[in-house]
């Protein structure tokens, strides 16, 4: 007995590709972004061309940059991520905070942004945060001999 009956009545045809459409549709749907997502995808398209590097130049230069204190602990050389955000929304680098934090968030995955000890991404709040460029200030180079490497 063959498994497909090859004069199957034309109602059941239909039938058939109407579930096969609603199935169709529940995955479509399922597959629909959240609005959350939807944002990202914007900020993706929006900041995809971005220089970077430029960005991280302009907020060294519009940001107060010096060493604060936390805990009895000095941290050199660092600035705050919710003064940056606000920077960057004068500057219009950002429209919002969410966009702020999107591109802090970029800046901190280039490696052009660092909190200070490492251990939160980009966020708008009274974190410390230093650029890459003053973290190299505090690398010791006195120990390597440098005929030895010539």
């Amino acid at each position: 007995m063959p498994l497909v009956d090859a004069e199957v009545p034309a109602v059941q045809v239909a039938r058939l590709a109407r579930g096969v459409k609603k199935v169709a549709a529940i995955d479509q749907m399922s597959r629909a972004m959240s609005p959350e997502e939807e944002e990202v995808a914007r900020m993706d398209k929006k900041y995809e061309s971005i220089d970077l590097w430029a960005v991280a130049d302009q907020l060294r230069n519009n940001v107060k940059v010096r060493d604060r204190m936390y805990h009895f602990k000095v941290y050199p050389k660092t600035c705050i991520g919710f003064e940056l955000s606000k920077t960057m929304i004068k500057l219009r680098i950002a429209d919002n905070v969410a966009e702020a934090d999107y591109v802090g968030n970029l800046l901190v995955t280039a490696g052009l942004l660092m909190h200070c000890v490492e251990r939160h991404d980009y966020e708008t709040a009274y974190l410390f945060y230093r650029f890459a460029v003053d973290a190299v200030d505090r690398v010791n180079f006195d120990h390597i001999d440098i005929k030895a490497v010539e």
